[in-house]
């Protein structure tokens, strides 16, 4: 694998690609083609909602603006998650001001058809 390296100013202009849940969106910031492992932005618009759902892979999330709420407990920025793979989680649900994070995953995350990349099978 090659070292990735992106400006703020290229993570910037990455589109944010549209999830399939109202008001949740991605910004898919880089990958090993072999392996899966990623990285990504997650936003969520004020008042959208997450369904609960798993990966195939380890997924972990920095909080990075806003607030989201899971299990009745609210979360702000700098708040952590590590789910395991095939670990039902959520629903999350974005605060007043929506939610941003950043999460990376060490494999695939099964949300490649979405995000518009190629599958890999770890």
């Amino acid at each position: 694998m090659e070292e990735i390296v992106i400006s703020d100013k290229d993570i910037e202009s990455l589109e944010w690609i549209k999830l399939p849940f109202q008001g949740c969106s991605a910004k898919f910031l880089g990958r090993n083609e072999e392996t899966g492992t990623c990285g990504l932005l997650i936003k969520m618009e004020p008042g959208a909602e997450l369904p609960q759902h798993d990966h195939p892979s380890i997924e972990q999330c920095l909080g990075l603006k806003g607030e989201i709420e899971l299990k009745g407990k609210k979360y702000g920025p700098d708040s952590y998650f590590i789910n395991p793979s095939a670990n039902e989680h959520g629903p999350f649900k974005a605060g007043t001001n929506g939610w941003m994070a950043y999460c990376t995953f060490d494999g695939p995350t099964g949300m490649e058809e979405i995000l518009g990349i190629p599958t890999i099978k770890k």
